[in-house]
């Protein structure tokens, strides 16, 4: 299947990708097609065969209402196909998200009986069902919400709830933060306050830092929590560090976040990209990523260990695109 997708992406697709994949689950071959089109809308479909069989699509529907703005409805789901089970378990979601004037809004609702990180590899920051210790099979649901409001040219509020319910445990989690910028040179300030509540446990911080707005470079950030459970105080730090060159691309983040209790107390990821030699004339991407997982401060029946993933993959532009890309540009 994933050699399937490799050879009808071109025919088809804005980017194919080709590469490996590896974490708790073993090795496994990993195919992607991304950007289909067919009017209005747009498909992306991936596969996975190593030791357990994986597949997903996601689906796009973009619309746009004139003065007003742009809104993308989205819908996605993946099955996972293991060797020693009788039945595959399962993951949806469906989301919308559009700019309106000075507000953008994202709204995600998912459901299954396997985490994503089981289906494709990838470990997310939040992680509810590995902290609550559910095993493959239990159902959760939940949904996130993402408000932005431009206050002036200047100044941006963010404010984030999520909820879920996890085999039986509900989890709640809400940040509201201020980016203004224009202050500091290339610096701009930013504020934060979240809190949550998972089964009898309550926490709650305060974080400030800053972001670091280079031209024609990604923003790098760094902040820092002061975060408390009712009994302990825990401070925390989350720090990101992007650079881009005409050869390559790296980004490097690092996160202590134990008063968040619906993610991993720790994680840290790495990103590398780099433009293939020809006649390919794609991109290698390599991530890499490995997060810790309970704490006490966590749901008490989570377990502390160690979660990683690692993935290589070739991407390739379809050649067919309106616009072809530069020789050793990426992706879409």
């Amino acid at each position: 299947m994933v050699l399937l997708l490799a050879l009808l992406a071109p025919a088809a697709a804005q980017t194919s990708s080709v590469g490996v994949v590896a974490g708790a689950s073993g090795p496994a071959l990993l195919g992607r097609v991304t950007g289909v089109r067919a009017g209005d809308a747009g498909i992306d479909a991936w596969a996975r065969v190593g030791r357990d069989a994986a597949l997903g699509a996601l689906w796009r529907y973009t619309r746009v209402f004139g003065p007003l703005g742009n809104v993308i409805i989205e819908g996605g789901a993946a099955l996972l196909i293991p060797s020693q089970a009788p039945l595959p378990d399962f993951r949806a979601a469906l989301g919308a998200r559009g700019v309106v004037g000075p507000l953008a809004a994202t709204l995600r609702v998912d459901a299954g009986t396997v985490s994503e990180y089981e289906l494709d590899g990838a470990i997310a920051s939040e992680a509810a069902r590995r902290v609550a210790g559910a095993p493959r099979g239990a159902w959760d649901a939940g949904a996130r919400l993402s408000v932005t409001y431009r206050v002036d040219r200047a100044t941006t509020v963010t404010f984030e709830p999520r909820a879920r319910w996890v085999d039986g445990a509900g989890v709640a989690f809400a940040t509201a933060t201020l980016r203004r910028g224009g202050s500091g040179g290339e610096f701009d300030l930013w504020l934060g306050v979240e809190g949550g509540a998972f089964a009898d446990r309550r926490s709650a911080a305060l974080g400030a830092g800053t972001v670091w707005t280079r031209r024609r470079e990604p923003d790098s950030s760094l902040r820092v929590w002061l975060g408390t459970d009712g009994v302990s105080v825990l401070p925390g730090v989350e720090a990101l560090l992007a650079s881009r060159t005409p050869s390559a691309s790296l980004t490097l983040g690092l996160e202590w976040v134990p008063h968040r209790l619906d993610a991993y107390a720790w994680r840290a990821t790495f990103e590398a990209s780099s433009p293939s030699p020809p006649p390919e004339g794609g991109t290698w991407r390599l991530r890499a990523a490995v997060a810790g997982g309970a704490t006490p401060h966590t749901a008490a029946t989570s377990e502390g260990t160690l979660t990683y993933s690692l993935s290589l993959a070739l991407e390739r532009p379809w050649t067919g695109a309106p616009e072809p890309p530069v020789s050793g540009s990426s992706g879409p």
